[in-house]
């Protein structure tokens, strides 16, 4: 028996179907890629077109399917159409049903604010005319910190620098 001889150098080629695929894929793509971009960008550009005009063609087929079974079963219809009277009463009494409740919940908290407002002037026996009181400064600014729209870098809302007026008063000595 013959022994094998092992070759210096090993070679592996790749399968001849392989490579040559691939070289008329590579020869497709330098002959006529330019135009394949092209095409690639215009759909792209177009794609919002294209597509509202498949769901336009959608929208119109299934309109005429349903027109078709309308006219083959009236009873259909007639069933189809108060299903959706039936569900537009449905959301209507939940709407209304919300609607009152979120008006019994604005009326105690209104009810709540008031007694809150009747205690605490009870508790205080009211301002007597005329007196200056700390309370009423302090309570202001807790309520024009409260406001987002209150910066008190701005000066607030308080009057701040009134130009003199503009009138011409002879006995002043001049107009000022």
């Amino acid at each position: 028996m013959e022994e094998y001889e092992h070759p210096d150098t090993l070679e592996e080629t790749a399968p001849k179907i392989l490579t040559d695929g691939i070289d008329t894929g590579l020869g497709f793509l330098s002959q006529y890629g330019w135009y394949l971009a092209l095409g690639v960008l215009t759909l792209i550009a177009f794609r919002t077109k294209i597509e509202n005009a498949l769901y336009d063609i959608y929208e119109a087929r299934q309109k005429r399917q349903y027109e078709e079974k309308c006219k083959k079963d009236p009873d259909f219809a007639r069933q189809r159409q108060q299903a959706i009277e039936a569900a537009r009463k449905k959301m209507q009494d939940e709407l209304d049903r919300k609607a009152k409740e979120a008006a019994e919940k604005q009326k105690e908290r209104e009810e709540k604010k008031r007694q809150e407002f009747l205690d605490s002037t009870k508790d205080q026996g009211g301002n007597k005319l005329g007196s200056s009181d700390d309370k009423g400064s302090s309570s202001s600014s807790k309520k024009l910190a409260n406001k987002p729209e209150y910066f008190p870098l701005m000066g607030g809302y308080s009057s701040g620098y009134r130009a003199p007026r503009r009138s011409c008063c002879p006995s002043s000595g001049g107009c000022g």
